[in-house]
């Protein structure tokens, strides 16, 4: 009945942003994300940093509604998403996170998961404490380690992640 969820469909940038749910107006929170990433799809050369500071700024627009609307403190969201960037002069494709929404590609008959996490669970799965499928029903499966609204500084998993040549997808 509440949908906290946004999306951007662009020319060269696609991303998904999920309200918090339990948190005060993670909808509004979305939706700040999707505006200030929305910024990215226009029609010059896109550099990999931008696309962190476009999050950036999302975090700080988030950051400043919750200071201004005291009944929406603690409004957050996840963003992932997808970007055609330039580098070196050509197209590449860069791939970001923050949260646990995520990034899949298929190649080959192939779905693989392309992104990590930042979740209690994803943690404890890496440290070999739990397997993939206890992962699926523990009891802090919900709880997400970073997002976008939730501190000063937003730290945008995409540097690890390998730029694709655009033309090789």
């Amino acid at each position: 009945s509440h949908n906290e969820d946004a999306w951007l469909v662009g020319q060269r940038v696609w991303v998904v942003a999920d309200g918090m749910g339990g948190h005060a107006a993670g909808d509004v929170a979305s939706r700040l994300a999707i505006t200030s990433l929305a910024d990215l799809d226009g029609p010059l050369e896109l550099a990999p940093s931008a696309v962190n500071a476009a999050v950036a700024t999302a975090n700080t627009a988030i950051l400043n509604h919750g200071a201004e609307n005291p009944d929406t403190r603690g409004l957050g969201t996840t963003v992932t998403g997808l970007a055609e960037v330039t580098v070196a002069g050509l197209a590449h494709w860069a791939v970001f996170n923050v949260g646990d929404s995520r990034v899949y590609r298929y190649a080959g008959g192939e779905l693989r998961r392309v992104t990590v996490d930042h979740s209690e669970v994803e943690e404890l799965v890496a440290e070999g404490l739990i397997d993939a499928e206890e992962a699926r029903t523990h009891p802090a499966r919900n709880i997400i380690t970073r997002s976008v609204g939730f501190e000063h500084e937003v730290k945008v998993d995409g540097e690890k992640y390998l730029l694709m040549r655009a033309d090789d997808i």
